[in-house]
């Protein structure tokens, strides 16, 4: 690893022009990158970039099962844009995504989920940066570095979450590049070295 070979540097690897950190800190632990990729939509014919997500978690998240039973670890999912949106497409795209891609239903669902695409209700430019961190029973929503609002529940956290590790993911390559393992494997391509 680098300790031991202090001639070798690592460097945050960009993806689509964004740096992807290894590691963030979240009140007081290191989340490392899970894994990450990119959101494109079809718009006639073609495939327009629309964010690269980075999903970041205290330990090795791999399967959909890893992820939706997880609950003694924070999580955390950056959505970095690499065009600017407006606030009624921002809207739009996170409650028709929320209803089309979330498989985990509940009461309070739709007051939940309204709640959530309003607290994202922003025009975003090219590298704007929304976040959603899962914190113990709190889902906490930053839109461009400024803190929204927290909605409380893991039935939420489980409907959140299930829009990119469910059934109905958002696409299964973003699903793919989210339990990746990234920065987990740094450990293990460095051994031996």
């Amino acid at each position: 690893n680098t300790k031991e070979h202090p001639s070798q540097t690592w460097e945050a690897p960009s993806f689509e022009g964004i740096k992807l950190s290894e590691i963030q800190h979240l009140n007081g632990i290191s989340l490392r990158r899970n894994g990450h990729g990119l959101r494109f939509i079809q718009f006639f014919g073609m495939e327009v970039k629309v964010y690269v997500a980075g999903f970041y978690s205290q330990k090795p998240l791999l399967t959909e099962n890893d992820v939706m039973t997880c609950r003694d670890t924070p999580m955390v999912l950056d959505f970095t844009f690499l065009r600017s949106v407006s606030k009624k497409r921002v809207t739009t795209a996170w409650q028709k995504q929320m209803e089309y891609s979330s498989s985990h239903r509940y009461e309070g669902f739709e007051a939940d989920s309204t709640a959530f695409s309003e607290m994202l209700a922003s025009s975003i430019e090219s590298g704007g940066k929304q976040t959603v961190q899962i914190v113990g029973d709190d889902t906490i929503v930053i839109d461009q570095g400024a803190q929204k609002g927290r909605i409380r529940g893991r039935d939420f956290q489980k409907a959140f979450l299930s829009m990119f590790f469910g059934e109905r993911a958002v696409t299964e390559e973003l699903k793919s590049g989210l339990l990746n393992g990234d920065a987990f494997r740094v450990e293990e391509q460095c051994v031996g070295v």
